[in-house]
This record gives C-alpha cells, structure tokens and sequence, in this order.
C-alpha cells in the first residue's frame, strides 16, 4: 500500500503530467468565469492567489515533479476551454452574468487535488503513520473542503424587508416605486410585473385597487464589490387582512381551516425579516385613527424579543403638502433639498400621539417623504404626470432605499 502512489506514476508519468496540466487549467477556465460574475469577484481574486502559489510549486517540483507546462501546451488549454464552457461559460452569448457551475467546479477540482495529496503522503513509504495522525488529518481535510466549497458557492446575503399598510395607502405603488428606482432589480414577481406595466399604460391613470391577494417582490443587487441580495417583498391584500396578520402573530395554525394560510404566511414573513416598513397614508392627514398605527404598535409588540428588526415609516401621497412646503420655503422645490423636506414631512406628522407611540416602539427613526409627481384633474382627484413615452416621476425613493441599506 505504501508504493501505490509511486507505482502509479511510474506506470504511466506521462498521464500524470496530462492529469495535473489539464485540470490547472480547468480551474483557470472557471476562475475566469467568476471573474465575470459580479458576486463571486471577491473569491475570484482570493482564489486567484492561489492557483499563482499552486503553479509556482509545481513548476519548482515542490508538489509534484515532472511537470513541464511548456510540454504539450494543448492539455492545459483544453482544460481552460473545458472549464469555461461548464462553468456556463456559454451562456455569455446568451447574456447570462451569474455563474455558480464555475464556482462549484473550482471547488471539486481543489478538493481532489487535496484528496490526492492527502493519499500521497500518507501512503508514502517514508511516512510513519498512525490511527490516532490519520483520524486527525481526515477531519482536517474534510472541514477544509467543505469551508472551501461554501466560501467559493457563499452569496452575500442583505436583510430581507416587508412592507404592509392599510387599505388604499399606496402600498402597492410605493413597492412599484422602490423597483422602478432600484439601480439593479432583478426577478421581479409575476404580480409586480403586471403592476408596472399597468402603471405606464396610457390611458390608465391609477393600477386598479387590490381586491384579492398580490405578491410584490424583487430583489435588489447592493453594492461593487461585496454585493448582497436584498430581498424586498411585500403582500397587497384588501383592508381587513392588517389586523389579521396581528391576531395570528401568535396565533397556532388550523390545518382544518384552508382559509387561515396566507394569514399564517404573512404573520411568518413579518417573523422573518429583518426590516419592517411601515406605510402611513398621507392623503388622510390629518385623521390619524385612519392610518392604521395602533396596528402596527400590537404587531410589533408580538415580535420575538430577542430577534432585533430594524423599522422605518414611510408617507406616502407627499404630493399633497408640496404646495404648503412651498409657501413655507419661498417656492423652494423639493427636489433641490431632499432633506428639507423630510424635516417638514416629519414635523408635521410626528405631534400626533399615535405617531409618538410608534415611534417609541421602533426607537429613533427617520419618517421618509415618498410620491408621485401628480396633476390635479378635479377638485377629489389627480393623476400622475406623464413623459411621451407614458413614464412617471417619482420623489424621495432612491434616497429611501439608499438609507435602508447603510
């Protein structure tokens, strides 16, 4: 057993030197590919140090000797080319950035080189070896690899969001409003999608009010170079559903009861996340008992109190104090001092009493000023100001979702 390594490359040593030439390179031809793979740069370039340091002590003999690169150049290359079409290297052509073959196949190839070395050192005749070295060694090993493989497949990860609010406070526009303004959206729901293209139809002034259940959500990709995945998600559901979704915060589920499920599904996402949005309907200023905070303060006291979710409150409909903010800031637009208008929005609300208590439950937190640029069109209605192309503009959702991810 001790000369199996041994046999086996004087047996055939020219197979040995095509065996590590050609996955060398069928680890580059992967490495490559999570080069182009905007979340696997970061283990790109750590990984890139390695395969340096792994050439380097192969050319010098350290690992293994014999192994001439300039020697039958094709094997090398073959395996370049081999690990960037399985890697899914083709899918370039199609227009694909993500690559998780690439990263899983640099993971399989590192740990059979591993593998390999660990049988040809404790199969070498020279080394003395024990029950107690062997067990040992084994566990190394296999923590090493299995590490390796979640450090090489590892997505950063963001905080998961949900966002509820009355019936009629906007909801499912704001959640339209934070995809249109989100720099890099990506698999937005069906029911999203059915959304936004509602909301730029010419003709339509508002998407149709939510008479059954929508699932709002995309994910939105943060960052340069470590980028997280940020989850935003949002349920449309019509008015009564807010204060179901307190009453089955620590309710137990009826499997008898088919009706009970989304309820238990909403109650387990607010579980879940990690940042509550609150949305406060600024068309019904100044009827506070209308905007559905005493329901929040009950949700939020049925949270787990050890699980630390972050909150923020959201008005929507700011449109309607544009006006006031104006006269009070001799004509000054909103657009030319964000902040300034948040101060005023939040001055405004934040004397009601029900705002305070909310506020005293989630600590100190900023209240944000969200709309659409509006027109009025009679004395109870408005619709959105359009572009040629049937586009709207909104007001204060970059800068929203900009202070949620810092």
């Amino acid at each position: 057993m001790g000369h199996i390594t041994q046999t086996i490359y004087h047996i055939n040593p020219a197979g040995i030197h095509v065996l590590i030439t050609f996955f060398t390179g069928f680890y580059v031809g992967s490495l490559l590919l999570m080069f182009v793979d905007r979340k696997k740069r970061i283990q790109a370039i750590l990984l890139s140090i390695s395969i340096i340091i792994l050439i380097i002590y192969i050319s010098k003999g350290i690992i293994f000797s014999n192994i001439h690169w300039s020697r039958n150049i094709e094997w090398p290359v073959s395996g370049i080319f081999a690990g960037f079409v399985l890697g899914g290297g083709l899918g370039i052509l199609r227009g694909e950035t993500e690559f998780k073959w690439a990263a899983r196949n640099t993971s399989v190839v590192l740990a059979g080189l591993i593998i390999f070395v660990f049988f040809n050192y404790h199969l070498s005749p020279y080394i003395e070896n024990n029950i107690n070295t062997t067990i040992s060694d084994v566990v190394v090993v296999s923590v090493f690899i299995y590490f390796f493989k979640e450090f090489a497949m590892y997505t950063f990860k963001g905080p998961k969001l949900f966002m509820f609010g009355p019936a009629n406070s906007g909801k499912s526009l704001f959640m339209a409003g934070c995809y249109l303004e989100a720099s890099a959206p990506v698999n937005p729901s069906d029911d999203l999608l059915e959304l936004i293209d509602e909301l730029h139809t010419i003709g339509i002034d508002w998407p149709k009010h939510t008479t059954d259940v929508k699932d709002y959500h995309f994910t939105y990709e943060y960052g340069s170079l470590f980028i997280k995945n940020i989850l935003f998600k949002m349920t449309d559901y019509p008015g009564p559903y807010l204060e179901k979704i307190n009453e089955y915060m620590d309710k137990k589920e009826d499997k008898n009861e088919k009706n009970e499920e989304i309820f238990v599904k909403l109650a387990k996402d607010v579980k879940k996340s990690d940042k509550l949005i609150f949305i406060i309907d600024g068309e019904k200023y100044p009827d506070f008992d209308q905007m559905g905070i005493i329901e929040y303060i009950k949700i939020l006291k049925k949270l787990p109190e050890r699980r630390i979710i972050d909150s923020c409150v959201v008005i929507t409909k700011c449109d309607l104090f544009v006006d006031e903010y104006k006269d009070k800031e001799k004509n000054e637009d909103p657009e030319n001092d964000y902040n300034s208008f948040k101060k005023f929005i939040s001055n405004k609300f934040v004397h009601d009493i029900r705002i305070q208590q909310l506020l005293r439950v989630v600590g100190d937190i900023s209240i944000y000023p969200v709309f659409y640029y509006t027109k009025q069109v009679d004395k109870n209605k408005r619709k959105p100001i359009r572009d040629y192309a049937g586009n709207v503009f909104t007001f204060g959702f970059s800068e929203l979702i900009d202070d949620m991810l810092k």
